[in-house]
């Protein structure tokens, strides 16, 4: 398999994988309180096989759940069809499985309301970018909006768990 824009110390065994689901690839992001940070894009195959090879009971995998509107196309239901693929590969390791929306993920990082210095509201993943680097520093935040989006899902979902 082929991963790209890993930024990495070494293959971790994580405690949360966050994932941004494609059709042909995903955005990944491991967070462990043990192990230095590790993501990407991954091929869809090849995170089939990090998920087999890597998760284990009591690691939770973070899925950003794909919204779907009264017409959706070939990409949305590619989409969802390798989210259910990762959910089945996460069972089977014992890990839990968290689904996570895009809209939970803007209201937790609170996007609505950061603002361009000529007034207007900041896009989405502009405004998830900067919260991102406000949490972590500029250089701990991924350049690969997939790989961002992923470890947004993962904070979430860690948050949501740990009642934070």
């Amino acid at each position: 398999f082929h991963v790209t824009g890993v930024q990495t110390c070494a293959l971790p065994i994580c405690s949360y994988l966050g994932l941004d689901p494609g059709t042909e690839k995903t955005g990944f992001d491991f967070q462990s309180d043990r192990l230095c940070p590790w993501g990407g894009e991954c091929d869809n195959e090849g995170m089939l096989e990090i998920i087999a090879d890597h998760m284990t009971a009591g690691d939770v995998v973070a899925i950003e759940k794909v919204s779907v509107g009264r017409v959706s196309g070939r990409e949305i239901g590619e989409t969802i069809w390798w989210a259910g693929r990762f959910y089945e590969a996460a069972v089977r390791t014992g890990a839990k499985v968290v689904q996570v929306h895009r809209n939970t993920v803007l209201a937790h990082f609170e996007t609505k309301k950061l603002y361009k210095p000529n007034g207007d509201r900041m896009n989405n993943d502009a405004a998830l970018r900067q919260r991102l680097i406000e949490l972590l520093g500029k250089d701990k935040v991924p350049t690969s909006s997939h790989q961002r989006s992923a470890l947004a899902v993962a904070i979430v979902a860690r948050n949501q768990l740990e009642g934070q």
